[in-house]
């Protein structure tokens, strides 16, 4: 079972979450009034991204981990990975996703397309356990764009 502990307090405009680590993050409490007073600490946006936008961000990173570990099996020279993603909510509430498109961008030295375009498949389509429960609500889709980059030596 996963868990986490959430805390929320007045005055703050900002959620504070850990996980099994203890390792926190902090994100925006959307819509705190104008009218009470806050603390000093970072607010709103700069708090951090909101809740509709943290699960957009485990999906990314669940399927970034799941396509690492493969790309690593196949013992591919991957540079880094990026990953883009824009979810389109339904502009009533619960505002739920409807649409979700993640773009991968590879880059590494001497790296073969296909099976990098499959390990994105798999990834996205069978190992992410974040994307297989949005995919419950909203259609997933996402493209793979392979570039040729030097892969710089592990610290």
């Amino acid at each position: 079972m996963k868990s986490i502990a959430l805390a929320w307090r007045p005055g703050t405009a900002r959620f504070e979450a850990a996980g099994h680590s203890g390792a926190r993050i902090t994100f925006e409490a959307p819509g705190e009034p104008d009218e009470i007073p806050l603390d000093d600490r970072p607010h709103g946006p700069a708090a951090g991204p909101g809740p509709a936008e943290l699960l957009l961000v485990a999906g990314a990173g669940c399927a970034a981990w799941d396509l690492v570990e493969i790309l690593r099996k196949q013992r591919q020279d991957v540079a880094t990975i990026d990953v883009a993603v824009d979810g389109e909510q339904q502009p009533d509430a619960p505002w739920t996703f409807r649409r979700v498109e993640l773009r991968f961008t590879i880059r590494g030295r001497g790296l073969d397309r296909e099976p990098i375009e499959r390990a994105v498949e798999l990834s996205v389509e069978r190992y992410c356990s974040v994307l297989s429960t949005i995919r419950e609500a909203a259609s997933v889709t996402y493209t793979t764009l392979v570039e040729d980059a030097p892969v710089a030596p592990e610290a």
